[in-house]
């Protein structure tokens, strides 16, 4: 627990780091001249003229008065300066033995927890998807190259790993990998369609070259589908992690990955190039919250604290149990000029409850209704929350949220929750959960979200 939120709080530093490279200031110089003319008319008599019907002439004084006044005046613009910025992108491998399977699933984030041990080999005939691709921390920018043809960029992966069974030695593994990428737009609206190519390299751990081709659909509150097929070949050194203190490989290794599969990114965020010429505050928005990390602290029905050291502990604590959301977008549902009906998913939902009873979900499907009770401060959300790996559960609930900024919001929830802690997969690498069994109850807590922006509604394109 110590070590997840440590983490987190790393995690939070980073991203805070990024808006600096993120976003483009431009500062426009003005010189503002305000001219003014007043005219002032007088007319004076001559002395000593009686008024005996006779028109006598008289004076007259026109005094025109010119002013100009300059001054300077300071805007500052700010623009996206990125085309693609993401936390995690998981793909689903085809292309390894089927003999040593990670039965990794479609996204490659549902392997059988069973096999994640570091002395597991895989499963003999599993899945088809016997392994994944994994990115973390994903940035890519204009590519002025090719008299600043259309459409390409070059960017970096902070790790990436492509893992195509549970054989570790036949994989490959990079960190601050380069790749230039070609996009051919199908659509240019939100959500966006296009064929990418991409060529990559690593350099460490392992050494290795990477293309592929791929068709992405996306981003639409930073969730993205696509379609890949690609071939890798590395070299895994001697002293590689990949092959060091591994008990079944003690040569470097030369490997060939040929691969197709399906991904999904969350916090993946894609901007064509006029976006990079749309102030940020004039962007179009689908969600109505996108955020890093939320963490709750709740008070439940379960008999023992999480943070009680055993069954026997009889610590009578109002926090029983927290909750925790990483990697959440909730994304906007327009139906007939309403669109506050949202459907949502997190990278990963934890729930503990109390010391046994506790359920995990990768990707679970949220569904809920946003309604704001004061203008850009204060909302409430009911919502339903389905997740189905590697526990099973419904959760329902509702969330009081106050807004403090655009980076940060607390809130108060409450709800129910009922389910299976490991939906009958059983494992011994999740048994920090607890008992793998049965679970429900109530709760009740305080919630804060970090890096978590909720958007009001003039905000999202579907108002106007």
């Amino acid at each position: 627990m110590n070590k997840l939120i440590l983490y987190i709080i790393l995690l939070f530093s980073l991203l805070q780091s990024c808006t600096i490279v993120t976003t483009r200031e431009e500062e426009d110089l003005y010189t503002i001249t305000e001219k003014d003319t007043t005219v002032k008319h007088f007319i004076k008599n001559a002395p000593g003229n009686v008024d005996r019907g006779v028109v006598h002439p008289s004076t007259k004084e026109i005094l025109r008065e010119r002013e100009i006044t300059q001054r300077d005046s300071v805007v500052n613009r700010y623009y996206p300066d990125f085309i693609r910025l993401g936390l995690f992108e998981g793909m689903g491998l085809i292309g390894g033995s089927t003999d040593f399977s990670l039965n990794s699933g479609i996204f490659g984030v549902y392997p059988d927890p069973s096999l994640l041990d570091e002395n597991a080999r895989g499963a003999n005939g599993g899945s088809i998807f016997t392994g994944g691709i994994y990115r973390l921390g994903i940035y890519e920018n204009r590519l002025r190259w090719f008299r600043d043809a259309e459409n390409w960029t070059w960017g970096i992966h902070g790790v990436e790993a492509i893992i195509p069974d549970a054989r570790v030695e036949t994989g490959l593994m990079g960190f601050i990998t380069p790749y230039l990428r070609k996009r051919y737009y199908f659509r240019d609206d939100i959500p966006y369609v296009s064929a990418t190519i991409a060529v990559g390299m690593g350099f460490f751990p392992s050494q290795y070259a990477n293309v592929s081709g791929s068709i992405d659909v996306g981003s639409i509150g930073g969730v993205n589908l696509r379609a890949y097929v690609g071939f890798a070949a590395g070299y895994n050194s001697k002293s590689s992690v990949l092959i060091a203190g591994n008990d079944f490989a003690d040569e470097g290794v030369f490997n060939t990955i040929p691969y197709a599969g399906l991904s999904v990114s969350v916090l993946d965020f894609v901007n064509v190039v006029p976006e990079l010429y749309t102030e940020w505050k004039d962007h179009e928005h689908s969600s109505w919250k996108i955020g890093l990390a939320e963490m709750t602290f709740v008070n439940t029905n379960s008999e023992y604290s999480a943070f009680g050291n055993n069954s026997n502990d009889s610590s009578t604590s109002i926090i029983k149990g927290y909750f925790m959301r990483v990697a959440n977008a909730e994304v906007a549902i327009p139906i007939n000029g309403n669109y506050n009906l949202y459907a949502g998913t997190s990278l990963l939902s934890l729930y503990i409850m109390g010391l046994n009873g506790n359920g995990i979900g990768v990707l679970p499907l949220r569904v809920g209704y946003w309604h704001q009770l004061l203008k850009d401060e204060l909302s409430i959300d009911p919502f339903v929350e389905y997740g189905y790996y590697p526990s099973s559960y419904f959760n329902i609930g509702a969330k009081l949220r106050l807004r403090f900024s655009d980076r940060f919001n607390m809130g108060i929830v409450g709800g129910y929750i009922s389910g299976n802690t490991l939906g009958g997969i059983g494992s011994q690498t999740l048994d920090f959960l607890g008992d793998a069994t049965s679970f429900d109850g109530y709760y009740i807590g305080l919630s804060f979200s970090l890096l978590d922006r909720i958007f009001y509604p003039e905000e999202l394109r579907y108002s106007e």
